[in-house]
């Protein structure tokens, strides 16, 4: 076989196989049976169609690329705590519960309150194919099983990032997890100003949630905490970049629909950068024939009702709402001139700096200059609303264009139409913010290495996600929770 074979047929393929599985689980799962026969059949229709009409492209992988990828991406997962070998961040609190709940309940999974009954309604994508190992193996199987997914879905991020940068696997897979923005300078900023409320003496530690407003987390940050949401926002983004011209409307039909059961905010994500870059090019995206495309009002049309189980006076009445706000609203905003001044600043130190530069290496006209303007747009977009306790839309729903700005800083670095003074400059900007995801893995060594924390805790045996340990399911259960008596579960339910 030669090993110089081109892969990235291949690699289309397994990523909208990648992205579709859960939503096949999901709808065999959760709906009665004529009901998933109707909601599957189009998600399989339309990425057939895909596939089939995908052009064959000319990069290829070296079979030691593809195995020092595999090792990066099992190895890097097991690190950040996926799996449980290592210390986890607080969110594996929540993670953990969905999972146990989604191996340990029946399917449509039922959180049990006391006498009460709560339809588990969350993006459950990620989780679900380690559940359904954990149904025949138990709970500690799942969790083997979320690493190997978790760390297959690494692989082919990797991939993708190899071959829309054109770079070797080795130096594309690290400086991926090494992209992030200023957070190290914005944070020692913000704290000398006086701009945030919650610094108290200077600390020089890059917390990502510098502003206490907005974060759009380095890739490595976003694997430590929300793994299927950065995975369902750069798997999409990649599909989406690399879908030609003619299948774009198809391809982002099929990704929008596989997105809102991954995570609705890297959808939203994908969706602005669609629509920016639809106004950029100046062009109408053609499909044929539109059977595809309009099949996928099924399968949506049931995700939706899922998470239509949410809007009920019952979950009303039980969970306080998930806040939403203008971002000089939010909880964390400290008053109307700082929030402005906070505002100005997370643009410059977040990603402003960085789109300085690429537009000045891109000429006006080309497709980077296109996309580094569309990117810039959708992160823009994000932040005028705050959503949830921690404004987990800019958090999550960066993650598609975070993933263009990282391939087009990539694309600028390796280039040679940018001036030598232009160069060293952004060189510098872009290893000042390789320090953030650097520093935080070292974090994260000393926790594995000093054996503080213990990540090995087993969530309770029935409903988890009522009991996590900090008790905040009455705080954050708007989140998790639906009404029995909603549409998705009297009618289209098991």
């Amino acid at each position: 076989m030669n090993p110089r074979k081109n892969l990235q047929p291949s690699l289309s393929f397994l990523t909208l196989v990648y992205l579709a599985l859960p939503l096949v689980i999901f709808f065999a799962g959760w709906l009665k049976p004529v009901f998933a026969i109707l909601a599957v059949a189009p998600v399989i229709f339309c990425g057939w169609r895909l596939v089939r009409a995908w052009p064959v492209e000319a990069f290829a992988f070296r079979a030691g690329e593809m195995v020092f990828l595999a090792v990066v991406s099992f190895a890097l997962t097991a690190f950040v705590g996926v799996g449980g070998f290592a210390p986890q961040a607080t969110d594996w609190i929540k993670h953990n519960a969905v999972l146990s709940d989604c191996v340990r309940q029946p399917w449509p999974a039922v959180l049990m309150d006391g006498a009460d009954r709560w339809p588990l309604v969350y993006y459950l994508a990620w989780y679900l194919p380690a559940a359904l190992v954990g149904k025949v193996a138990g709970y500690a199987a799942a969790q083997v099983a979320l690493w190997v997914w978790t760390s297959l879905g690494v692989m082919l991020a990797g991939g993708w990032f190899a071959r829309l940068t054109r770079l070797p696997v080795w130096v594309a897979a690290p400086a991926f997890f090494c992209f992030s923005g200023l957070v190290l300078v914005a944070n020692l900023v913000v704290q000398i100003l006086g701009l945030s409320n919650h610094h108290g003496p200077l600390e020089f530690y890059p917390n990502e949630s510098w502003t206490w407003i907005w974060q759009f987390p380095s890739h490595y940050w976003m694997l430590e905490w929300a793994p299927g949401q950065a995975l369902a926002g750069w798997l999409s983004a990649a599909v989406f970049l690399s879908c030609p011209k003619a299948l774009r409307l198809l391809g982002l039909g099929f990704l929008l629909t596989c997105d809102l059961l991954w995570s609705p905010f890297a959808g939203i994500g994908l969706g602005l950068l669609a629509f920016f870059l639809i106004i950029r090019e100046g062009l109408v995206w053609p499909v044929k024939p539109l059977a595809p495309l309009t099949a996928l009002a099924l399968p949506l049309g049931v995700l939706v009702a899922f998470y239509a189980a949410k809007v009920s006076p019952v979950v009303a009445a039980r969970f306080p709402p998930v806040p939403i706000a203008w971002f000089t609203r939010f909880q964390d905003a400290p008053g109307l001139l700082k929030s402005i001044g906070l505002l100005l600043l997370f643009i410059g130190f977040e990603f402003g700096i960085i789109l300085a530069f690429l537009r000045a290496r891109f000429p006006r006209g080309t497709e980077e200059r296109k996309l580094t303007d569309a990117a810039g747009l959708a992160l823009l977009a994000l932040l005028p609303v705050t959503m949830g306790c921690f404004n987990d839309l800019a958090m999550r729903a960066c993650a598609a264009p975070w993933f263009c700005l990282a391939l087009l800083t990539a694309r600028a670095l390796g280039s040679t139409g940018l001036a030598p003074r232009l160069r060293r400059a952004f060189w510098l900007v872009i290893l000042i913010g390789a320090l953030t995801p650097l520093i935080e893995a070292a974090h994260q060594g000393y926790h594995l290495v000093s054996g503080k924390y213990d990540p090995r805790v087993t969530p309770r045996p029935v409903s988890a996600m009522v009991n996590m340990a900090d008790g905040g399911f009455n705080l954050y259960g708007a989140q998790y929770a639906g009404s029995t008596n909603s549409f998705f579960y009297r009618a289209l339910a098991r």
